[in-house]
């Protein structure tokens, strides 16, 4: 995999969060962006995505993040709406709003999948998911942080 199509990624989904409203002034910002897309980190577990603007720029936080796994040679990526380790803080009542799951689920196809319950933050996900083989390289990353990843 292309550290460089990883940054110009990168790159192109700030853009488009831009685009859809995201503020990134240091006294105004939307969001903390968090990533670790270094060699030795793709072929456990790189990523790199969003979080709540009240949240530390490293270690453990609370509600729903954005997060894009890619992975070393060309194989698999996941694009993902999660939760943080911590669970819920400000987004428990968001995740059972009326509707909200059906929303993300119109944006899955056969390759994807969503929670039944998106405020489950306990049951892991199925193995038809975990034991993809496009997604071997970041299995490890897969068993350890996406039980909580929808």
């Amino acid at each position: 995999m292309s550290n460089t199509l990883i940054k110009e990624t990168i790159q192109f989904v700030k853009d488009e969060a831009t685009k859809f409203g995201a503020k990134t002034s240091d006294s105004n910002k939307s969001y903390v962006f968090r990533e670790n897309i270094s060699e030795d980190a793709l072929g456990d577990g790189g990523y790199f995505g969003f979080i709540s603007p009240d949240e530390a720029q490293s270690g453990a936080f609370s509600d729903f993040s954005f997060v894009i796994m890619p992975s070393k040679d060309d194989k698999g990526w996941i694009v993902t709406l999660g939760i943080g380790s911590l669970g819920f803080k400000n987004d428990y009542e968001l995740a059972n709003f009326p509707g909200l799951r059906r929303l993300f689920s119109k944006l899955i196809d056969q390759d994807g999948f969503c929670k039944t319950d998106l405020s489950d933050i306990e049951t892991s996900l199925p193995k038809n998911i975990t034991g993809r083989e496009e997604i071997v390289g970041i299995k490890k990353q897969l068993i350890v942080t996406l039980k909580f990843y929808l």
